[in-house]
């Protein structure tokens, strides 16, 4: 595919609700020889989604790799070379495209990593309440953190919450890290507000921007969350 600038509808309405039509939020996060790649859902699934890459802009992108999920982890790649991705749902012989992003490969320590999901009752607000606690950690030069609850049926995000910023401290090679954990905490009711996630079992996204790069990183299997409210 020689993809070039391509722009893709980005949604249509159909009796005044709203469908997203392209992958949307795309982030690209650089591991050792391999990046993580993570985007929004379209509002119908598609038949599959093409992860496309090259490594300048100028050159033609790879022939597709496919998934059903809404993330990828892409390795072997070579460390220290930028690479150039862009996601295409496809249905019915179409594809739509998302933006483009590119991330660079390294050995360096993670960005952002998630340090444990855990049922508390040590509630800092309201004491015996229990709570599920998201514990993570982020390097000083992501300027924003926040979690995103995904139901991992249907690849939809069902809650998203940017998170005030914690302390940060040094750790090695200029980047810092968050010894502190940032908890996301509360409790479900099921006639409590719109910002409760029901009980049930989901994947967890942290991400993160720093400057227009934006991070994320998922739990590698889909994890129980009872109790939980953020």
């Amino acid at each position: 595919m020689d993809w070039v600038n391509k722009q893709s509808e980005l949604s249509q309405v159909e009796n005044g609700t709203t469908f997203r039509l392209i992958p949307t939020r795309l982030a690209a996060t650089p591991g050792n020889k391999k990046v993580t790649l993570y985007w929004h859902a379209t509002s119908t699934p598609p038949q599959e989604y093409r992860i496309y890459y090259r490594t300048s802009p100028s050159d033609p992108y790879s022939e597709p790799l496919i998934t059903t999920n809404t993330y990828y982890e892409h390795l072997n790649l070579e460390n220290n070379i930028t690479y150039y991705y862009v996601v295409a749902a496809f249905s019915d012989g179409q594809e739509r495209f998302s933006d483009e992003v590119s991330v660079t490969p390294n050995d360096l320590p993670e960005f952002i990593r998630i340090e444990s999901i855990e049922p508390t009752t040590i509630d800092p607000y309201k004491v015996g309440e229990p709570y599920t606690s998201i514990k993570y950690y982020k390097a000083d030069h992501c300027d924003k953190v926040w979690v995103e609850i995904m139901d991992p049926i249907t690849n939809q995000i069902v809650f998203s919450s940017e998170h005030p910023e914690p302390k940060s401290t040094s750790l090695v090679s200029g980047v810092t890290i968050e010894p502190p954990p940032i908890l996301w905490h509360g409790q479900y009711s099921a006639n409590a507000g719109s910002g409760n996630v029901p009980d049930g079992s989901y994947r967890v996204i942290l991400r993160a921007k720093s400057g227009e790069k934006d991070y994320a990183v998922l739990t590698p299997s889909v994890v129980s969350l009872t109790d939980l409210y953020i």
